[in-house]
């Protein structure tokens, strides 16, 4: 609609559909590796801990793992698992809001992500603070905040977009009724003289 520039294409509708598959794609594969974590670590926890005895310093954050109780490991992997489960939603609303053309999606899309970039931030100083790279997951975590940001933007001009289509629509709608009902004047009117 406007000449708002992107990315990777000219629209703010395909736009969102690409930043949607990815955060589909992302989404998947981070919840594949967190099932596997978990997998491993109540089915085999031994071999787990084979590996942070023999890799001491590049495991540490495994090895704080492996000292929690069963609730405190249960915690901490459902807020691994929250995480990129919210993002496979908010993917899956962004995508069928920008394929419909819904602008109801699209906007709990847009509030939901608001929420989500908040607390991701609430939540960085604890993780920074717990994860042996706390600098590696500063860095990783600035590119990831640029990236939602930017993500917000689109589905930001995506619901202007659609805002204005519907407007245009009530505009032709209401111009194509009172066509019709002056047509149908004519008509009425013609034969009878």
């Amino acid at each position: 609609m406007t000449g708002t520039w992107f990315l990777f294409s000219t629209s703010a509708r395909t736009e969102a559909k690409l930043l949607a598959v990815l955060d589909l794609i992302t989404s998947i594969i981070w919840l594949s590796l967190c099932a596997a974590l978990i997998c491993v670590l109540y089915l085999s926890p031994e071999m787990l801990q084979e590996l942070v005895d023999e890799h001491p310093d590049s495991t540490r954050d495994l090895g704080k793992l492996l000292k929690f109780g069963a609730i405190m490991q249960a915690i901490i992997l459902t807020t691994l698992v929250l995480r990129p489960a919210i993002s496979f939603i908010l993917a899956i609303m962004l995508l069928i809001g920008a394929h419909k053309r819904c602008y109801l999606a699209v906007r709990m899309c847009l509030v939901f992500s608001v929420i989500y970039i908040v607390i991701d931030l609430i939540l960085l100083l604890p993780r920074t603070i717990y994860l042996q790279h706390g600098s590696t997951f500063v860095l990783v975590y600035m590119v990831n905040f640029i990236y939602m940001v930017y993500q917000w933007r689109v589905v930001y001009q995506l619901m202007q977009d659609l805002s204005e289509d519907e407007k245009g629509e009530e505009e032709n709608d209401t111009n194509t009724d009172d066509t019709v009902v002056i047509e149908a004047d004519a008509d009425d009117a013609a034969p009878s003289a």
